[in-house]
């Protein structure tokens, strides 16, 4: 039991799983949104506000709904975090996100 839970977590382990890893090269549609996060913020260097993330893709994607969009790179962002894919930054009332 214990080589299956092994092999099968790897989010905790900074070894098999690091961050510089999993950000692709170019920016797709087919991307999941946190792919996509972690692209842009590869791209720009430097801490983004939820805002700016949201308004990145939403010029590189016209299609998609922005409030949709809004909803789901909040969710993405709070769980890049949770997992410590990116880091916070606390500024003037809100949060910048960045690459650890």
């Amino acid at each position: 039991m214990k080589a299956f839970i092994d092999d099968n977590i790897t989010f905790n382990d900074p070894e098999r799983d690091s961050t510089w890893d999993s950000i692709p090269h170019e920016y797709e549609a087919s991307l999941t949104y946190g792919s996509k996060i972690l692209y842009l913020l590869a791209t720009e260097k430097r801490p983004m506000l939820a805002d700016e993330i949201t308004d990145a893709i939403h010029v590189l994607e016209p299609t998609l709904d922005l409030v949709k969009l809004r909803k789901s790179i909040g969710y993405n962002l709070s769980m890049l975090a949770k997992y410590s894919k990116v880091k916070k930054h606390p500024f003037s009332r809100k949060v910048k996100y960045s690459l650890p």
